[in-house]
């Protein structure tokens, strides 16, 4: 009989027929089922994070109106912000546009701020949440949370992080002796990633400006300035403004590869290793040159070479590897260098698709 009850319910929605169920059931039986549909009702218009959010300020806003203090872990997790000391909770509604009246929000001191379709942007009282359950027209709330970098979960996703803890491996490894030569565009060289974990001292050995003039060139090249050692590094602070203008696509990269996160969580996959930058003239030449220049010195040093490439760039040669650049790469691999490009850069560019025509 209970069951037949809550799909009369369902089946129906409010329209309930009260004295029928009072003759049958217990009045508290009623009162109980009647309790959970209007519970199950206020939940499913409201998303996982929205009823997250009630639940985590419930305890601050309790005969509160305005002034509420919220505690800094909740207001960084939430989008809550404050005006004319009232907290707001950003998010989404959906909206029946048949029975819906924004009167109704506005007098709760709901700001409505863009609508398209079905859809509003808004701005609640975080006191004023749960009224938005008795509020007509109201589909369904989402309330979500602050946007944050997640970066770091990266290294977790690639195994990274287990490479670091030397997991099933004969011990950790975190680019310790090794070099990443970074070629690429928009370095600065006093950016905090690119110390070591002390923050005092600078894992960028040298660089070679190829847009620079003031020289001197790296021994054996005739264009461009070598800067070495951390005193004149911090001096220059950065390389050339180029015809890429002020760029900082290079220090994000090598963030990426080998950045030790300034003191924190971000880390990059090899946060010990040394670094050398390369900023590139736009020509195979000045690219070859470049890896001979990070060649000949990782090999003074003894010290394994990796050389990152996340330029985006498709015109140098063909691109079905025998270009002379592709040979050079081929010839550097076989002495142990290793290289790592981007794919993808250059998003719905069609330039790898193919098709042969044969004569008729």
């Amino acid at each position: 009989m209970a069951k037949k009850l809550i799909m009369l319910i369902y089946g129906n929605g409010l329209k309930i027929n009260i004295k029928f169920f009072m003759s049958k059931f217990k009045y508290s039986i009623v009162v109980i089922l009647y309790c959970l549909f209007n519970h199950t009702l206020s939940q499913n218009i409201m998303s996982t994070e929205t009823r997250s959010l009630i639940s985590d300020i419930k305890p601050f806003i309790k005969n509160k109106t305005n002034n509420i203090n919220i505690p800094k872990e909740i207001s960084e997790k939430y989008a809550l912000y404050n005006n004319n000391n009232v907290t707001y909770a950003s998010g989404l509604i959906k909206i029946n546009k048949k029975t819906f009246n924004p009167e109704l929000l506005i007098k709760e001191g709901v700001i409505l701020n863009s609508s398209f379709a079905n859809l509003i942007s808004v701005r609640i009282p975080i006191n004023k949440i749960e009224t938005l359950y008795s509020i007509p027209g109201i589909v369904y709330i989402e309330l979500g949370r602050k946007i944050a970098p997640d970066l770091y979960n990266t290294l977790i996703d690639i195994k990274a992080d287990s490479v670091h803890y030397g997991f099933n491996l004969p011990k950790s490894y975190t680019g310790k002796g090794v070099i990443i030569g970074i070629t690429d565009w928009g370095f600065d060289y006093s950016h905090p990633v690119f110390y070591d974990s002390s923050l005092t001292n600078l894992r960028i050995s040298r660089v070679w400006d190829q847009y620079r003039k003031a020289g001197p060139p790296p021994t054996g090249f005739n264009y461009g300035t070598e800067i070495i050692g951390q005193t004149a590094l911090l001096a220059a602070a950065h390389d050339t403004f180029n015809i890429y203008g002020n760029h900082t696509h290079g220090t994000h990269v090598a963030g990426i590869a080998a950045g030790n996160g300034g003191g924190t969580k971000y880390v990059g996959v090899a946060p010990e290793a040394e670094l050398v930058f390369v900023s590139l003239l736009v020509d195979e030449a000045s690219v070859m040159d470049a890896y001979i220049y990070l060649f000949n010195y990782a090999k003074s040093t003894q010290k394994r070479l990796v050389v990152n490439m996340s330029w985006g760039l498709y015109h140098m040669g063909t691109l079905d590897g025998t270009s002379l650049l592709s040979s050079l790469l081929d010839s550097l691999s076989i002495e142990g260098v290793v290289f790592v490009s981007s794919a993808g850069n250059n998003g719905d560019v069609k330039f790898h698709i193919k098709k042969n025509f044969l004569n008729i």
